[in-house]
C-alpha cells in the first residue's frame, strides 16, 4: 500500500493510544479494518462497539483462510453479516487517500474503486523484513551472510533451530520451521512441529481447529456436515483408510472439540466408523474419555496425558476437579481440556466408589449450569438474591470461586460486562494485583511484564527508585524475575497499587501476564 503521512496516525501498544482512537470514533462516522484474519475480526468487533459503520477489507477470497476453508468461512460470514458489518473480499486497499488536512479521506481499491472511509485500522500479520539494502535489523545480516531465508520473509530452520550456516541459530518470530513460524524460543531442544490447534470466539461465534485440517486429497478424506439452519458447520479430516483422525475444523458447535482434539494427538486407531464422530452413534452414545489411552494427551498446552491425571487423582487423593488442575496443571492455560479433564476426574471418582457433587462450591448445593437455570427463571439481578434463593445460607457474602461464577452468569443473561459486577470479581481483577497467602496485612503482589523481554534504564529506575522521596522504592518488600518476561513485586499494600501501575505503565510494562486481567491498564 501506497504510504503517506496522515495526521492522528497511531499504534496500539498502551491504552492511552485506544484512548486517542475512542475520542477520534465519537467525530466519524465510517471505519475500515484491513485484514480479515483473527486480529481482523477482533479489531472490527472493537469498531463496532464504538457506534461505527465497520467494513472489513481482506486481500484473500474468505475470511480467516488459514481457519476455515471456503464452506466454513462462509457460514461464519453470513453469521458476521448479521451483525451490520460489511466485507471486501479479493479486493483489498491498495491505496489511503488523505483530504485537505492530511487525514483519512477515503481508500482506493485495487480495482480503483474509491469508498469513503473516515478511519482506517490495519489489523495484518507480522512478516520478518530481509528485503532492505541496508543492514537494519538481524533479517538483514542472515540474508547478507548467505543464510537461507523465505522468498516473504523469515529465516530458515531445522528442528533444532539451525539456520542454514553451522552454529548459527534463530529464535523468535524470525524463525521458520517448515515454512511456518511458531514463536520458537528453545533453540538446541528438537522441535518436531508446533501445535496450531485453537477454540476461539470470534464476534459471538465458535470457531475452532486441531491438527492437519488442511490436508490434501493425496493423504486424506474429508467427512462434512454442514447445517446452515442449525448454523452449525464440521469438517473432519481422516487418514484415506479412515482409521485415523488426521485434524478437522468446527464453526457453531464446539462440543466435541476437546475429545476429537486428544483422539487425534493419541495417532491411535479410531475407535468406531468416522462417519460416528460427527453424527453420533446409533444409540445415541458418543465419543468420551474413556475411548482415550492412558498415554493420549488431553492438555496440549501443558502437555498432560490422561494417565497422568489418572494418577494424580489416585495417589493424591483429590476430590475435586479444582486439585487435578493444580496438581497436575492441566485445564490452567487456555482452559479448552476442562471438560474432558472432569469427565475423567467423575470417571476415576466412580471407579474409587466415591459419589461425585459438581456443586460450584460450599455456598451451594448446585452446580455452575442448575444455578444458570435458576438465575434465568426466577430473573436474579445481585449475587445477594441469588445467596437468599439458592444459597445454603443467605447470609453469607461467598468465596473466592462462587463470586467470579456468579458475576460470569449475570453478565450472561444481562448482556452487561463482567466488571459491572465489580463486588463479584476477585481480586486481581479489581486491584490487578494478587493476595499472598499467608503474607502479613494481607500484602499483594503484582507482575508488571516486560513486552518482548526488553529492559531500559528507565524500566529498570521505575521498578526500584521512589521519585517522590528520592529514596529506593518501599512501594515493595521484595522481588523475582520470571522466565514469563514479567517481573513480581511482593509485599505491595492495596493502595500504593494505583502510583505503582501508573509509573510502571508510564514506563512502558505492562498488566495481564500473571493476573487474571489480560489488558494493559
Amino acid at each position: 500500500m501506497s504510504q503517506y503521512e496522515f495526521k492522528r496516525c497511531v499504534r496500539l501498544p498502551h491504552t492511552r493510544d485506544l484512548d486517542s482512537i475512542i475520542e477520534y470514533a465519537k467525530r466519524v462516522k465510517t471505519a475500515a479494518v484491513v485484514g480479515g484474519g483473527l486480529l481482523g475480526l477482533k479489531a472490527a468487533k472493537a469498531v463496532l462497539d464504538l457506534g461505527l459503520q465497520v467494513t472489513i477489507f481482506e486481500r484473500n477470497p474468505r475470511l480467516i483462510r488459514r481457519q476455515l476453508d471456503d464452506d466454513g468461512a462462509l457460514l461464519l460470514s453470513a453469521e458476521i453479516e448479521k451483525l451490520n458489518i460489511q466485507f471486501s473480499l479479493g479486493n483489498a486497499p491498495v491505496e489511503i487517500i488523505p483530504d485537505s488536512n492530511a487525514a483519512v479521506a477515503g481508500l482506493k481499491l485495487e480495482d480503483g474503486t474509491f469508498l469513503e472511509e473516515s478511519m482506517v485500522v490495519f489489523a495484518i500479520e507480522i512478516r520478518p523484513y530481509l528485503i532492505t539494502k541496508v543492514v537494519t535489523d538481524w533479517g538483514d545480516v542472515a540474508r547478507i551472510s548467505g543464510i537461507d531465508v523465505h522468498p516473504r520473509g523469515g529465516v530458515q530452520v531445522n528442528d533444532i533451530l539451525e539456520t542454514s550456516a553451522d552454529d548459527v541459530f534463530a529464535v523468535g518470530e524470525i524463525a521458520l520451521h517448515h515454512g511456518a513460524s511458531s514463536r520458537l524460543l528453545a533453540p538446541k531442544k528438537k522441535f518436531s512441529g508446533g501445535d496450531i490447534s485453537s477454540k476461539l470466539k470470534l464476534l459471538g461465534i465458535h470457531v475452532a481447529r486441531f491438527g492437519n485440517y488442511f490436508s490434501g486429497p493425496d493423504i486424506s478424506q474429508p467427512l462434512v456436515y454442514n447445517d446452515p439452519f442449525g448454523r452449525v458447520y464440521k469438517k473432519n479430516v481422516f487418514s484415506k483408510d479412515g482409521k485415523h483422525l488426521l485434524g478437522g475444523m468446527m464453526v457453531g458447535d464446539m462440543s466435541d472439540y476437546a475429545k476429537l482434539h486428544a483422539l487425534r494427538k493419541s495417532k491411535r486407531l479410531l475407535p468406531m466408523p468416522p462417519g460416528e464422530l460427527i453424527v453420533g452413534t446409533k444409540g445415541g452414545a458418543v465419543v468420551g474419555a474413556d475411548s482415550l489411552p492412558d498415554e493420549g494427551q488431553v492438555c496440549s498446552c501443558n502437555n498432560v496425558t490422561k494417565g497422568t491425571i489418572r494418577k494424580v487423582i489416585r495417589e493424591k487423593k483429590l476430590t475435586s476437579v479444582g486439585e487435578v488442575k493444580s496438581r497436575s496443571k492441566t485445564g490452567t492455560g487456555c482452559g479448552g481440556c476442562v471438560p474432558q479433564v472432569t469427565e475423567i476426574f467423575e470417571t476415576e471418582m466412580k471407579a474409587m466408589g466415591v459419589t461425585v457433587k459438581n456443586y460450584v462450591c460450599h455456598h451451594f448445593e448446585y452446580s455452575r449450569t442448575k444455578l444458570f437455570e435458576i438465575v434465568k427463571f426466577k430473573k436474579l439481578k445481585t449475587f445477594a438474591e441469588i445467596m437468599q434463593v439458592a444459597g445454603k445460607n443467605g447470609d453469607v457474602i461467598g468465596g473466592e470461586v462462587c463470586k467470579p461464577a456468579m458475576a460470569s452468569i449475570l453478565a450472561s443473561l444481562y448482556n452487561d460486562h463482567v466488571l459491572d459486577h465489580t463486588a463479584l470479581q476477585d481480586t486481581n481483577d479489581r486491584f490487578l494485583a494478587n493476595i499472598q497467602r499467608g503474607a502479613p496485612n494481607n500484602n499483594l503482589f503484582c507482575c508488571p511484564r516486560v513486552p518482548a523481554g526488553e529492559i531500559t534504564p528507565e524500566k529498570l529506575v521505575a521498578i526500584g527508585w521512589d521519585p517522590i522521596h528520592n529514596f529506593v522504592s518501599t512501594s515493595y518488600s521484595s522481588g523475582k524475575i520470571t522466565d514469563g518476561q514479567r517481573i513480581d513485586m511482593f509485599g505491595s499494600r492495596k493502595q500504593d497499587l494505583p502510583d505503582i501501575w501508573e509509573k510502571q505503565v508510564r514506563c512502558g510494562f505492562e498488566t495481564g501476564g500473571h493476573t487474571a486481567s489480560p489488558f494493559v491498564p
